[in-house]
């Protein structure tokens, strides 16, 4: 089975996941859906793949009744990504989405832009103690008194290998019929922790229970089956 996928946002992460998919076994690029033209045209003219402005001329209900894909990865900015999203599922498609899913209820987080590079850091303080999530490992260099180390700017290089891992699997699931990672519900989960840990913060550390409905059937493992089948 070929997989036909269409990729919605070709910035950096939708043109670096475009770029898998074309290179990739059992999967074609058949068309990316970006409003600017000179980067939507020209990507598409290098993958060989057709270029539209707007992705719902595919899978909208501009699309009519057939759609020319069996997945779809939406990489497109963060306010468009419920329209995409929900557009694709009522298409009973497949979908990798680029988080967030939605910005309506955004996650509260201490950011902080310095300039200096590109790299990824965690810390987590919790009443027991805390966790400092391990740094990419990087030459230092001794000399002149001083102990150095390049951070960079790239940071798609360190993660191409794990996207385009990411891309297998999931092109695997869609031809095996069968969903597979992390879900919505999962996304939808991690924010109502964060929201109560914010909330705990507001109210000088008072404990704050996480609330989730009861799940849905559909994100049920057989329900997760049955959709794709």
């Amino acid at each position: 089975m070929t997989v036909r996928v269409g990729i919605i946002g070709v910035g950096g992460m939708g043109a670096c996941h475009a770029r898998h998919v074309a290179e990739l076994a059992g999967a074609e690029l058949e068309w990316i859906a970006d409003p600017y033209e000179k980067a939507g045209a020209a990507l598409a003219a290098d993958l060989g793949c057709d270029w539209v402005a707007e992705a719902m001329d595919r899978i909208g209900p501009e699309a009519g009744a057939l759609v020319d894909c069996d997945a779809v990865v939406v990489a497109s900015p963060d306010r468009f990504h419920h329209r995409y999203v929900m557009a694709g599922l009522q298409r009973g498609l497949p979908i990798l989405a680029e988080k967030p899913l939605t910005v309506e209820l955004v996650a509260v987080l201490e950011f902080d832009d310095i300039a200096t590079g590109y790299e990824v850091s965690v810390e987590v303080t919790a009443e027991g103690g805390n966790v400092v999530a391990a740094e990419p490992l990087r030459a230092a260099v001794r000399a002149d008194g001083m102990v150095t180390g390049e951070i960079g700017d790239d940071w798609f290089t360190p993660f191409l290998d794990t996207y385009r891992v990411e891309m297998r699997d999931f092109l695997s699931s869609v031809e095996a019929g069968e969903a597979r990672g992390p879900s919505a519900w999962d996304g939808y989960a991690a924010q109502a922790v964060v929201e109560a840990a914010a909330v705990s913060a507001a109210t000088d550390g008072v404990p704050t229970a996480v609330e989730l409905p009861v799940m849905p059937a559909l994100y049920s493992p057989v329900k997760e089956r049955e959709a794709f089948s």
